[in-house]
């Protein structure tokens, strides 16, 4: 080829690569993902009608009118933002958390301080100038009208190839050769070069299953025989005796352009192959892949990996099938041969964007169960690759993440979304998470991009900018300062409120007045706008998601209607009720007593380090779900997780980054957990009497469930918040703000004292300590008993310093749950 054609080539290939990258990060191939690949025509006829025309419009009018509108550089910045930005974020984070390379690394470091320069930089300057018009259309045609045309190409042999499938359907048949055909499912994971060669038995089935990029070698592990290739489409099998499958075609309008979309210039021919050998290619139906959704309990917006698909599709004709090479994404290591760095991006968008690995790995768990699968290795356990050694960006973002994860939840505590969501009920989680996607959002990004830029400028700015400081830390920091210094006489302490104090209004007097009207004060009000709303809009979005997933797990295996409480054979030492009050460490040791009863109830972090008073005996756990119980002789119990929106998301928010594995857990087959329902939460809200934003109690939940099973339970370590500490362990100062919202905002002790009363008159509880003498006799033995559990258990609990529990511990107490 001649130079000039040479360049043409290379032209082509970087901007087919350009426009999948760009719909990659951006919001094209997500949005692609919950739109049925069926709908390829509509889609096809929607964006030449409506998107194209729109993009025109764009270069026409609005992309010159920014050079003088108002709010042009705001736009700017959110444009550079949606287009280099965050993609570079997201890159950026995936692979310097993996990559061991130091230039990598730095390269990204480089294009992190290039972009910082040309949004607080160059943008200014840019946008105002007829340079700066030129250079916005055309960032707008490579980033949208690129994609756009991107799309455009290969949806239109998307609806060919549909056509083509549906006038030649696939002609070769899956079922069994003979009564006792055998077929096996190799996957790519590094368990492939695991253990014991398999080479062999492998070559010993009749069908042998294989996905994407396989390798056979060494093939004394992966054996060398293919008789079913499960591909991508793009290059299909050179051999007769191997036939193709496409199994994730049909699975999404995203799933359904990629089969062109990365190498785009090629699509002609790869469609033309496709076509001329459409009898011998298995295009899995989209019917199969949404059952098979439905099986697995994907989201909406995921799809079954290959691997799974394959599964299905084979049980459907065979009774038994061996697999091996599934490890469902668990590890740092994707396959068992060499991976690119774009692929640690890949296996990111797998793990957490288009598949669901903790549910496909449930599903296979109970197909296992039922003896329709089995692994081919004796041990089926996935190969965990060792992690690379931590770099700087690494540690920073295990940092980062974790703090961010404690400012949005405490940003929430302390103003108003979470009070706020003590009024609505846990059941209407998917509304409140819709009205905050298609409300509140928008709302915010109106605020980021025309109400807050306007308080530089505008003459009530310096009221907007006090009464904003106040919501977000003046009234926080006194409602906070004034429950712990009525408690805490620490000299540091009150010497930290003071100064704390003495900053927030020297702020207020001295910086927001020279602040207000300085750009300076704009991007930091944008800061401070993003930290304080955004973060918390986030952090609910993010628990909302899991506490909506959470309860259709609880609705369709009926968790919360399946109370696990059965009646005590005895009446007198059946059931006791054991609370964390100070009165469990005070007065009589009542330890022996405690562990002579049937069914001992506990509640939170309760602990059992001196049993001549707490006992050591555990029936029951109602506990917040984070860390469930250990034994299995322990039952555990989400008291009030349906009380109120905000107990539901309390269950991840102090640890958001957990909050997947924390879902998971709950979720998996092996946790036996009862979901208290939110009916019997409303009927005991009306028997204590609670006032509409207030919810009863753990320790309430517990007697009313044990009373509806028993005629009577017995009480101990209740005082109805009415010492200075709330726990007989140690608590930390954190721990008074929450002794301060449990006594005036959740519960209502004085109202729950009273429905015990009535109780104990009616005969139905009684307290421990009225019903045994005191011991005085046995003093002495049961300090030797807890000396020896202290030594055993080394020293108890310090109290932790405030940043750390702020930090760590989030609020570990009843109002956890």
């Amino acid at each position: 080829q001649s130079p000039a054609m040479e360049f043409l080539a290379a032209l082509q290939r970087f901007l087919c690569r350009s426009s999948f990258y760009v719909s990659l990060l951006g919001l094209k191939i997500p949005l692609g993902l919950v739109v049925r690949a069926s709908r390829a025509r509509e889609a096809l006829c929607l964006i030449l009608l409506l998107v194209v025309p729109f993009n025109l419009y764009c270069h026409i009018s609005l992309l010159p009118a920014l050079r003088f509108a108002e709010n042009g550089q705001a736009i700017w910045q959110v444009l550079i933002a949606l287009w280099i930005t965050i993609p570079l974020i997201v890159v950026g984070t995936v692979i310097m958390s993996r990559a061991r390379s130091t230039g990598l690394c730095s390269a990204f470091g480089m294009a992190a301080l290039a972009v910082v320069i040309t949004h607080w930089l160059a943008v200014p300057v840019i946008q105002p100038t007829m340079l700066g018009s030129g250079l916005m259309h055309l960032l707008f045609a490579f980033f949208e009208d690129g994609s756009t045309l991107g799309w455009i190409w290969c949806l239109y042999h998307v609806v060919k190839l549909h056509r083509c499938s549906k006038e030649k359907p696939y002609r070769h048949s899956i079922k069994p050769k003979g009564p006792n055909g055998k077929a096996i499912i190799i996957g790519n994971a590094p368990s492939v070069l695991a253990g014991e060669p398999k080479g062999a038995e492998v070559d010993s089935f009749d069908h042998v299953v294989r996905f994407n990029g396989y390798r056979v070698e060494p093939a004394e592990y992966t054996g060398s025989k293919v008789t079913l290739h499960f591909c991508n489409g793009r290059q299909l099998p050179n051999s007769d005796a191997v036939k193709a499958a496409l199994p994730l075609f049909n699975a999404s309008l995203t799933h359904a352009v990629y089969l062109f979309m990365p190498h785009m210039e090629d699509t002609r021919d790869t469609c033309h192959n496709l076509m001329a050998n459409m009898e011998d290619v298995w295009v899995v139906e989209e019917d199969r892949i949404l059952e098979l959704r439905k099986k697995i309990c994907c989201n909406f917006w995921q799809v079954p990996s290959s691997g799974m698909v394959a599964i299905d599709a084979f049980l459907s004709e065979y009774r038994h099938l061996s697999i091996h090479g599934f490890s469902f994404f668990e590890g740092t290591k994707m396959h068992y041969f060499e991976e690119t760095p774009l692929q640690l991006v890949t296996s990111w968008l797998e793990r957490f964007v288009t598949h669901d690995p903790p549910s496909e790995k449930r599903w296979v768990s109970s197909l296992i169960e039922t003896n329709r699968v089995s692994f081919l290795s004796p041990s089926p356990a996935p190969v965990v690759v060792d992690r690379p050694s931590a770099t700087t960006a690494s540690n920073i973002m295990e940092s980062v993440v974790p703090f961010l994860c404690r400012a949005s939840f405490y940003v929430s505590l302390l103003g108003l979304k979470i009070p706020a969501g003590l009024l609505f009920r846990a059941s209407h989680a998917k509304p409140a998470m819709r009205l905050l996607i298609f409300v509140w959002c928008p709302f915010l990004a109106y605020c980021h991009m025309s109400l807050v830029p306007s308080v530089r400028e505008s003459g009530s700015g310096l009221a907007v900018w006090h009464t904003l400081i106040a919501m977000w830390i003046t009234l926080p920091l006194l409602t906070v300062g004034s429950v712990i210094l009525g408690h805490v006489r620490a000299r540091s302490t009150l010497l930290f409120f003071f100064s704390a104090f003495i900053a927030v209004i020297s702020f207020h007097l001295v910086a927001v007045p020279r602040l207000q009207p300085t750009m300076l004060g704009s991007v930091m009000l944008q800061a401070l706008f993003a930290f304080f709303e955004d973060g918390a809009t986030a952090g609910w979005l993010w628990c909302l998601y899991h506490v909506t997933k959470l309860q259709d797990h609880v609705a369709k295996n009926k968790l919360a209607g399946q109370c696990p409480i059965e009646p005590a054979s005895s009446t007198e030492d059946g059931v006791l009720i054991v609370g964390n009050a100070p009165t469990v460490v005070t007065g009589q040791r009542l330890g022996v007593d405690i562990d002579k009863f049937q069914e001992v109830i506990r509640f939170n972090g309760f602990q059992i380090d001196m049993p001549s008073y707490t006992g050591s005996k555990v029936s029951y756990h109602f506990c917040n779900g984070r860390k469930l119980p250990e034994s299995k002789t322990v039952r555990a119990a989400l008291p009030i997780f349906n009380a109120s929106l905000t107990h539901a998301v309390y269950l991840f928010m102090p640890h958001m980054e957990d909050a997947r594995t924390t879902c998971d857990n709950l979720m998996s087959c092996k946790a036996s957990v009862w979901f208290v329902e939110e009916e019997r939460l409303l009927a005991l809200r009306k028997k204590i009497g609670c006032r509409l934003w207030q919810i009863p109690s753990s320790g309430m939940v517990a007697i009313d469930s044990f009373l509806s099973k028993n005629s009577s339970v017995v009480l101990h370590g209740f005082n109805f918040f009415q010492s200075g500490a709330i726990h007989y362990f140690k608590e930390t100062p954190l721990e008074l703000v929450t002794s301060w919202l449990e006594r005036f905002v959740t519960h209502n002790p004085a109202q729950e004292k009273r429905w015990v009363q009535t109780l104990m008159q009616d005969g139905r509880a009684t307290f421990l300590a009225d019903r045994c003498p005191d011991r005085a006799g046995s003093e002495e033995e049961g300090q030797k008993k807890d000396k020896a559990k202290v030594a055993e258990d080394g020293e108890l609990r310090r109290r932790p310093n405030l940043l750390r529990a702020l930090l760590k511990d989030g609020l570990p107490s009843q109002f956890s749950i």
